[in-house]
Formats: structure tokens, C-alpha cells, sequence
């Protein structure tokens, strides 16, 4: 017998039958059907916002998707004559009762296996001792049990307990079972798809794959970055449709596409497939701390964010924080000039390289929430970000430093970040772009001016939405690009070596 078990925060689980998959949360199921259960999605495109104050409604949804609803959706509580001796279960649950609770059983003849939130039992041995489920586990259960002989198939079973709880104490969140053994590769697909759509986080040495196979985020590689990976993105294959997330650990971090919902179908925004954002973090303090002479306050915990994507466009995300969740204190005394900044760096350092950044400021900023939106990562490319306070002066003064790479800060009084220059560092002779990305038309002007001033282009381009400038430049050194869009100017920093 083979036996795995990545923790993961709890949400729905999985299914993949790989060549022969038949989605099957139904009834007349055949021997040959992988049996996959998750929760139900609204198939009418319509939210009743009555629903929305349902105390008893918010404990239906785990990382902004509906749990399985035993009666609602009509699962059963006994799957007859469907385990082979050779299998791979897969269940992802969440359990905050402090008593055992039975989850699942297996049973042929007299072998019998058991699932509780406490443990996992096989011929009366324990196999597994869990940890705490009330934050959600994946548990991936691959076996081969010469006990099954014979030609009848062994039962899955649902135990009354979690059929019933109406409280939803103990919720199922996805379940899959597949009547073969698959592979380490295989069962690495299906769970980085669980632990992406659930916000559960893998193993820390364990990479995170697409459907395709394709590693979209490598543990060694971004050794130091492992805690709390999330993702969000799309994939056919699973119906994967993730659109915004959160960590099932409650690290208080939520970034969505465009802008953050109450539920994930609520966001109606198209993405393309094998569209993915992922992120993890540094496992450092929230601590904002003044270092040095330095007048800017910075945060000890850093995320590191990949973005991957078959195309090339942009990726248009909000970023949230719970302050409940995350409680950023500081050491210093605060004074009303200072302002809660995104900084985000993209120079392809190891260390978040401050003299490189892009600076955003907070939206919001209250009690509970600080909210940053119209952040842009452009896809394929790896970004370090970090929380951090400062007056706009201070922030200026970093953006008029002659070490920056593309940097712009993003007021309330400013335009949100609305184009992107690409690539940046780029080499002498070489083009670079400047992709503006509007809603709707704008008048806008480009003028390029060398250290000293000197301006070395300059051009009207008109009325436009979506437009590319491109341009070259011969000499190296540090150019800034001033960029004025209906009447409103950003400045940012190109670099050409």
C-alpha cells in the first residue's frame, strides 16, 4: 500500500479520472466511472443578496465556493460495488469539532478503512495521525489490497455524521475517487489543482503542477517563499475557475482578478486557459519598523508572485488584508502624513530591492481592511511585494532616485497604474513597449528625457484604449518616461544597458 497525505488548508477535493474521466456525482454510476463529489455552483448566474446576510449561507462557502450539500446536492450516503482493490482517494474536508468525527469508510469483506478528522484506520491500523482540521486537510489515500478477491467491488461509504450536520461543523469540501493507482506525477496534478482552487497549501518541498504537467511553481526554486502558496487560475480539464483566493490558514491576504467578491462566481471575469497567478511568502512578521535613517517604515514579511500565462497580456488583480487576520503593528510613532503603500519589485533580486520598485497606495485604509486596486502584473514574470508606510514626499524621493528601474507611484489623486513598459531593463538598440490598457479612449502624450532633462522623444498619440508605442534608444543610462493621460502626468524609470 501506497500512502501520502499533503496537509493542505480544508476545501473541496478532487477529481481527475485521466483518460477515461466521467464526471459522475450522480447515481447510476458504472464500474468504470471515477466517482468525483464537490459543491454545487449556482447555475443561474443570479446571487439573492438576502442570501448574502445568511449566517447559516457564509458557512456553506470555503475560499468563496459553495461545500458539498449533502441533500442539496443530492449525494448519496452509500456508493455500492465501486472500490477496486487498486484506487486512489482523494477527500478534502473541514472539521472544527473536537470529537472524532467518522468522515468516510471503506469496506469489502472484512477489510474496512476509516476517514475521521482525527485519523485514518486500515485493518485496524493506524496509518495516519492528523493534525488540526479546523483550518482544512487534503488527504491523497493511494492502495493496493490483496484482501479484495473475488469479482464484487468494495463500497464508499458517508458517515451519518457529516450527512446530517446541519451546524456544518464537519463540511466536505470535494471528494474523488479513482478506480486505478496513478502515478506521483499524476497524484502532484490533482493535488496542486485541490490546493489551488481551496487556498490548502501543499507540502513546502512539494511543486505545484497544471493539468498539462507543467511545473508553475517549483519548491526549490523559490526556496525561502514556500509558506502559504496560493493560487488563482483557470484550467478546462478540472473546470478550474478560480478568480480569486485566500489561504485557508487565515494569513489575512485575498488577491483576486480585477476585483474581490463575496463568492468566486460573483467575478465575472474571463480568463484564459492556463491563466495562473501564485504566490507564497516569507513567513516573517507584520511588523512595519523604522531601520536606520531611514524614513520609510518596512515590513519584515515579503511575498514572492509568479504569473503564468500562454499569451502575452496583462493581469489585472485587487489585493486585499484582513486586518483581524493579519494585525500589522509597528515600533515607532505614527503621524497623519504617512500612508500605508504596495510596494512591488520586479528586478529579479533575491532581496526586495526598494531602490526598484513600484509603489501603490492604499485605496483603503481602515479598521478592518486595507485594500490595494488596479494592481498590474505583467504574465510570466516573477515579483517580490511587501507592505510599507511613508509620507508621498518620501515615496517621491525614492521615484527620483537615479538607481530605480520601472518605478511609478499610484495615488488617490493620481491615475491607477493603467500601462506597463516592457522589457525594462532593456538593452541599447533594442525595442521597448509601452502597452496602455484604457476602458475607454484617452488623449495621451509620451516624452522621453534623458537625466539631465533633455527630452529625446517626444509624441501625441491621440485617442486611444488598447495601444502599443514602441521605441529604441542608443545610448545607456537612466531615462525617465513621462506619461500624460487626459491632462494627468505619471513619471516612471526605464533603464537601458
Amino acid at each position: 500500500m501506497k500512502f501520502s497525505i499533503p496537509r493542505l488548508l480544508l476545501i473541496t477535493t478532487i477529481l481527475i479520472g485521466f483518460n477515461n474521466f466521467t464526471f459522475s456525482q450522480q447515481n447510476n454510476l458504472t464500474f468504470k466511472d471515477c466517482l468525483w463529489i464537490k459543491g454545487i455552483q449556482n447555475n443561474n448566474n443570479t446571487i439573492d443578496s438576502i442570501e448574502f446576510q445568511s449566517e447559516d449561507w457564509l458557512k456553506k462557502q470555503f475560499n468563496f465556493n459553495p461545500i458539498v450539500d449533502f441533500l442539496k446536492d443530492t449525494i448519496l450516503k452509500k456508493y455500492k460495488n465501486i472500490v477496486n482493490k487498486k484506487s486512489s482517494l482523494f477527500v478534502v474536508f473541514r472539521s472544527k469539532s473536537n470529537e472524532e468525527i467518522q468522515l468516510t469508510a471503506i469496506e469489502r469483506g472484512t477489510f474496512k478503512s476509516t476517514l475521521s478528522n482525527k485519523k485514518m484506520i486500515a485493518d485496524n491500523e493506524i496509518i495516519l495521525n492528523q493534525g488540526d482540521a479546523k483550518t482544512g486537510e487534503i488527504i491523497s489515500y493511494l492502495f493496493n489490497k490483496n484482501t479484495f478477491v473475488g469479482k464484487r467491488k468494495g463500497n464508499l461509504i458517508f458517515d451519518d455524521m457529516l450527512y446530517e450536520d446541519s451546524s456544518f461543523e464537519n463540511q466536505l469540501l470535494e471528494l474523488i475517487y479513482i478506480p486505478e493507482i496513478i502515478d506521483n506525477k499524476q497524484k502532484g496534478i490533482v493535488e496542486s489543482y485541490l490546493s489551488i482552487k481551496h487556498g490548502i497549501s501543499l507540502d513546502e518541498k512539494q511543486n505545484y503542477y497544471n493539468a498539462k504537467g507543467d511545473t508553475i511553481w517549483n519548491a526549490e526554486a523559490n526556496d525561502g517563499f514556500n509558506k502559504r502558496v496560493t493560487g488563482i487560475g483557470k484550467e478546462a480539464f478540472f473546470g478550474l475557475n478560480q478568480k480569486q483566493s485566500k489561504n485557508a490558514v487565515g494569513d489575512g491576504l485575498s488577491i483576486g482578478f480585477e476585483k474581490i467578491y463575496q463568492t468566486n462566481l460573483e467575478n465575472n471575469v474571463v480568463l484564459s486557459e492556463n491563466d495562473f497567478i501564485i504566490w507564497g511568502d516569507n513567513d516573517k512578521n507584520y511588523v512595519l519598523e523604522q531601520n536606520n535613517d531611514e524614513a520609510k517604515k518596512t515590513m519584515a514579511r515579503i511575498w514572492k508572485l509568479k504569473t503564468i500565462a500562454d499569451g502575452f497580456e496583462n493581469f489585472t488583480t485587487q489585493i486585499k488584508i484582513d486586518k483581524k487576520l493579519m494585525p500589522i503593528e509597528t515600533n515607532f510613532d505614527e503621524t497623519a502624513t504617512d500612508f500605508i503603500w504596495l510596494a512591488i519589485d520586479n528586478s529579479g533580486s533575491s532581496m526586495f530591492n526598494f531602490e526598484a520598485a513600484q509603489f501603490i497606495k492604499a485605496t483603503i485604509n481602515n479598521e478592518n481592511e486595507i485594500v490595494f486596486d488596479q494592481v498590474i502584473f505583467n504574465t510570466n514574470m516573477e515579483y517580490l511585494f511587501t507592505i510599507l508606510k511613508a509620507t508621498e514626499s518620501e515615496i517621491t524621493s525614492l521615484i527620483n532616485s537615479t538607481n530605480g528601474t520601472s518605478r511609478t507611484i499610484q495615488t488617490t489623486n493620481q491615475l491607477s497604474n493603467q500601462y506597463t513598459i516592457y522589457p525594462n531593463p532593456v538593452n541599447a538598440n533594442d525595442k521597448f513597449n509601452i502597452q496602455f490598457h484604457f476602458t475607454q479612449p484617452k488623449k495621451v502624450t509620451v516624452q522621453i528625457d534623458d537625466v539631465n532633462g533633455k527630452v529625446i522623444r517626444s509624441k501625441d498619440l491621440g485617442s486611444i484604449d488598447n495601444y502599443i508605442f514602441t521605441e529604441n534608444l542608443t545610448v545607456c543610462g537612466s531615462y525617465l518616461i513621462f506619461v500624460n493621460i487626459d491632462g494627468q502626468l505619471e513619471t516612471s524609470k526605464l533603464i537601458v544597458q
